[in-house]
């Protein structure tokens, strides 16, 4: 049974919660040009969903929504609220999710998101703290893969060199947006963007030229390790540079830190626990107020004989194991240490369909690799 709803307005104080529909598998079906608008007086009470929601309209959360199934939403969701549901929140290709409803906000989401190809629209008013822009919270896996993020500036802000912005964290961040539509910043400064898959945070910043002019950045393989090379001419109140690493040239983690030196200074480091196949690095220069710029990136490729290699990764259903040596104890593990599975030697192929969404650890003897399930 579908409900057709044109507008429901709910304003004002929920004492306990609202059963919209009692039977446990009916839906909240919400028609194209139709609006719901919930708004309780505390987070702590809620609009109580006893089935799943499909959202064909606006749904503008202002409190707190709670669905025992999963929501598709196909046109817009808007909010500075709480909505969790028991299954996933998936998107439709034409819809838009928007923390904050008149000014900026926060909207938590209980459960994994999937973006698919929708558009995650962001308002920034400042950068003094989060409560200046919008921001969106996912309890569960974030999959950004094929969606597009839209920035504005609003409440006359202008952007400076220098500040952050974490407009998404989750406790697992899947993929990249496939679209960034951001504002035009004034003079030499640049938007750097951060897929921190340690900490679950997406971070946008604005970095502006420093007083550092890097001569050269480099990157070869020696034997098993990966040595680093950089050159500068010019330092003035340069504080150390950060070496980063990435396995796709995308989600960049810091594997070491070097002290400045001054102008015109040789630095080497090593990576003696390089990744298999292709290493990307950059280099995060800081300055001491904090300001910082990125290097170009350099690549190594590590040799293949006596590699291990897993593919298709990120996958949907099954993973394969390509090695010269399946004599080897291989166990598969999640984000929060659980074991998943196990085995005595190296098997050719891993079912992970029907798994969460999110990152696992694949140890195979004494190598660690990361596998994403999308």
């Amino acid at each position: 049974m579908k409900k057709i709803l044109q507008t429901l307005l709910l304003l004002g104080a929920i004492n306990g919660s609202i059963s919209t529909f009692a039977a446990a598998q009916t839906l909240l079906y919400i028609a194209n040009g139709a609006t719901v608008y919930a708004k309780s007086a505390t987070t702590t009470t809620a609009l109580q969903v006893n089935g799943a929601i499909l959202n064909n309209g606006q749904l503008i959360d202002a409190g707190r929504i709670v669905s025992t199934g999963s929501l598709q939403n196909n046109n817009s969701l808007i909010g500075n609220g709480i909505l969790s549901v028991a299954g996933n929140i998936a998107n439709g290709s034409a819809a838009s999710l928007s923390p904050g409803i008149s000014d900026v906000g926060m909207m938590t989401l209980i459960g994994d998101y999937t973006m698919g190809s929708s558009a995650l629209n962001i308002e920034l008013g400042g950068a003094a703290s989060t409560a200046d822009y919008d921001n969106l919270a996912v309890t569960g896996a974030a999959t950004l893969t094929g969606g597009t993020l839209n920035v504005s500036l609003v409440g006359g802000y202008t952007p400076v060199g220098g500040e952050s912005f974490s407009v998404l964290s989750a406790t697992n961040l899947v993929g990249a947006f496939a679209t960034l539509n951001l504002p035009t910043l004034s003079g030499s400064l640049t938007w750097a963007t951060e897929y921190n898959t340690s900490t679950g945070i997406f971070k946008l910043s604005i970095s502006s030229p420093l007083p550092v002019k890097l001569l050269s950045f480099q990157a070869a393989r020696e034997k098993s390790a990966v040595r680093l090379d950089w050159f500068t001419a010019t330092e003035i109140n340069t504080h150390h540079f950060d070496i980063e690493r990435s396995a796709d040239g995308l989600h960049f983690e810091k594997i070491a830190q070097v002290s400045a030196k001054g102008s015109n200074s040789n630095y080497t480091n090593w990576d003696n626990q390089p990744l298999q196949h292709s290493n990307y690095y950059r280099l995060k220069m800081t300055d001491i107020d904090g300001r910082f710029e990125y290097s170009p990136v350099v690549s190594v490729k590590m040799p293949e004989e006596n590699a291990i290699r897993i593919y298709p990764n990120p996958s949907t259903s099954a993973v394969y194991i390509q090695t010269a040596d399946r004599a080897q104890a291989t166990a598969l593990i999640d984000a929060k240490g659980t074991l998943i599975s196990s085995f005595s030697t190296v098997p050719e192929q891993l079912d992970v369909a029907d798994l969460p969404a999110g990152f696992y650890t694949l140890t195979i003897g004494l190598q660690t690799m990361k596998i994403v399930k999308q």
